[in-house]
């Protein structure tokens, strides 16, 4: 919550995800003053809102996700539901389309984890259908990761 009123604070418009059937993930845009909900596909808070499908990305500036540990190549562990490595898969559609800032190149991605989560390179197996992330935001700062693989 500090780092969400942080870049409300500083002018960010903040998304907040929202578990949908399938494994997708939904949008609700965050202000200090949104009510959260017990989720409907997921046993965690989510905010309630209007929802706002993958499109909305095309406005962002960078994602910031959950994790529960990464390694130095960016190969996370969430819970293991598959719901962030199944929308950063299906950003490279949306984000490649005209008009979108980050037709160039990938989103910037990074993981929230503590220090003691970021491990070495190589510790985290990856199947061919997870999504690596470029950086890890710790309370010791931000940790630039190997090349991430599918996020753009």
């Amino acid at each position: 919550m500090p780092l969400l009123r942080t870049l409300h604070e500083a002018g960010h418009r903040v998304l907040l995800p929202v578990c949908e059937p399938g494994l997708k993930l939904s949008w609700v845009y965050w202000a200090p003053e949104s009510e959260f909900v017990r989720g409907r596909y997921a046993p965690v808070q989510e905010p309630a809102g209007t929802r706002h499908g993958v499109a909305v990305m095309r406005g962002v500036d960078g994602i910031v996700l959950p994790a529960t540990a990464l390694d130095l190549t960016g190969n996370r562990i969430g819970q293991g539901g598959g719901y962030y490595d199944r929308f950063l898969a299906s950003l490279a559609g949306v984000l490649s389309e005209a008009g979108t800032r980050h037709t160039t190149g990938p989103l910037p991605t990074a993981a929230v984890v503590y220090d003691d989560e970021v491990l070495p390179a190589g510790s985290i197996p990856a199947e061919p259908f997870d999504r690596s992330v470029a950086a890890a935001l710790t309370p010791g700062g931000l940790l630039r990761l190997g090349k991430a693989r599918g996020t753009g």
